[in-house]
């Protein structure tokens, strides 16, 4: 019996998978996240795609978290609701780099500051990244091992 299987027997639920979270049991967060971690190796990617709405944070965070994460996946966890999650996704090196791109334009300082970070942002935008208005931003891409060594040199003249 597989390990998603053996949740979805012990208590049924719309999703069929991790039951004891959407059933409040399992508060203590060390042991969800290591039930996640596991079943996270176990499901296929429309049992994945499910848990992106999960209504426990926990439970997105951890799959943003996880480079293992399928693009599809961190995609959708990239335009989260809750800032934290959308955070990690951007930040994660799995992340396909259509939605990098995305967010590396975006208002936000920090969704720009979590793809500044990302050791697979592209390089063409990691220089945009390196002349954006907020420092922290630009230090952020100046950081990334990615970063042109030309647009670095440039980016430290200028500071």
């Amino acid at each position: 019996m597989g390990l998603s299987n053996h949740y979805a027997q012990r208590t049924p639920c719309r999703y069929g998978i991790l039951c004891d979270m959407h059933q409040g049991r399992g508060s203590n967060q060390y042991a969800r996240r290591g039930r996640i971690r596991a079943l996270k190796d176990s499901l296929p990617v429309v049992g994945l795609m499910a848990q992106t709405v999960h209504g426990d944070s926990h439970v997105r965070d951890e799959l943003a978290n996880n480079p293992a994460t399928p693009p599809e996946v961190l995609r959708r966890l990239a335009a989260d609701e809750d800032d934290h999650v959308r955070s990690i996704a951007l930040s994660n090196p799995s992340c396909p780099v259509d939605v990098l791109q995305y967010a590396g334009t975006s208002p936000s300082s920090v969704a720009r500051f979590c793809v500044a970070g990302n050791p697979s942002c592209p390089p063409e935008l990691l220089e945009q990244l390196l002349q954006d208005p907020d420092t922290v931003v630009a230090v952020q891409a100046s950081l990334n091992p990615s970063v042109p060594r030309a647009a670095l040199a440039m980016w430290e003249l200028t500071q």
